[in-house]
């Protein structure tokens, strides 16, 4: 069988770009270097974070889904498990309420991520609330809660105007550097957007406290 791709030639070289996996176009490098001067330059400007609540990033560094609601709901579990009272602060990815609201699980209009969180932390009694400008879904959990201990941002690494005292990023490509004599995690990326699936290079990571590592196998406590 013959299998023709009738695709424009535009979208076909994108994707076939977009699936070098893991270091990029030496002709992309110039372009990846200024995303990385302008993320540095905003992560300079970001608010300090001072007082209560603790307020955690989640993030990571490729477009799309790596995990991140995943690991916020299950981190918000174990958190309200352990007696602390939190939140959850979303973008609301895929809705057009621009926020910042209080999600429902029953509201069909907020975005669906903000749904499954919504749904999957009632029991635990920790409110999610859905806002495109982080900042103002802070202030609104600032007021509505004051009572809070954490606050849990999802996929806010990038978010310049919302303070946190942690940067969690959850890296999808990473390897191991025995350069020395010891081992430490190296994180790889490949071309930043357009030229790539990556909103920035692994420069990026550097901004991160905590780092947690996909893998399908089982790596040893170093």
């Amino acid at each position: 069988m013959i299998v023709l791709d009738w695709r424009p030639w535009p979208v076909r070289r994108s994707q076939a770009l977009w699936r070098n996996p893991g270091g990029g176009h030496s002709w992309t490098r110039p372009w990846d270097w200024t995303v990385d001067r302008i993320m540095a330059v905003r992560a300079g400007r970001r608010p300090p974070a001072s007082g209560k609540p603790f307020i955690v990033s989640v993030g990571n560094l490729k477009l799309g889904g790596t995990g991140k609601t995943p690991v916020v709901a299950a981190l918000a579990a174990q958190l309200a498990a352990r007696g602390l009272a939190g939140a959850i602060l979303t973008r609301g990815f895929g809705s057009k309420l621009v926020g910042p609201l209080l999600v429902r699980p029953e509201n069909g209009e907020a975005g669906d991520e903000a749904r499954l969180l919504a749904a999957g932390l009632a029991s635990c009694h920790w409110p999610v609330v859905q806002a495109r400008k982080r900042e103002k879904g802070l202030a609104l959990l600032r007021d509505r809660y004051p009572e809070l201990d954490i606050i849990i941002a999802e996929d806010s690494h990038q978010t310049a105007r919302l303070p946190r005292h942690l940067d969690v990023l959850i890296l999808d490509q990473w390897r191991i550097d025995k350069t020395g004599g010891k081992e430490q995690v190296e994180p790889v990326t490949g071309s930043v957007f357009p030229f790539g699936p990556y909103r920035e290079s692994a420069c990026g990571a550097g901004r991160a406290g905590l780092w947690l590592l996909e893998t399908v196998e089982s790596v040893p406590p170093g």
